[in-house]
């Protein structure tokens, strides 16, 4: 991820700041403050949408991880000495009715 850790907090707290001088007397935006704030926000959603596949990423690659580590200790179980482990193969060739 190359863009700053923390810029996308950053930006929310900085427009945070800057709205906060007029939670009294309010604000008047013009057409191009309008453009500059929604330009921000489409920033601020590209940026937390990163994050979001980034952490994304890394939850289903820590996942895969698990299941391999919990596939190769069945196995190495299985492959042991004296294992009390046995395959499971049903036999499919049996018949419901002929049971």
């Amino acid at each position: 991820m190359d863009a700053d850790l923390y810029e996308l907090s950053d930006t929310l707290f900085e427009w945070r700041r800057e709205f906060l001088r007029y939670e009294n007397q309010g604000v008047f935006l013009t057409p191009a403050d309008v453009r500059a704030v929604t330009a921000t926000l489409y920033g601020c959603a590209a940026l937390a949408m990163n994050r979001e596949h980034e952490i994304s990423r890394h939850r289903w690659n820590g996942m895969g991880r698990s299941d391999d580590r919990t596939r190769q200790a069945l196995l190495d179980e299985l492959f042991r000495p004296d294992s009390n482990i046995v395959l499971f193969k049903p036999d499919f060739t049996l018949r419901a009715d002929r049971a």
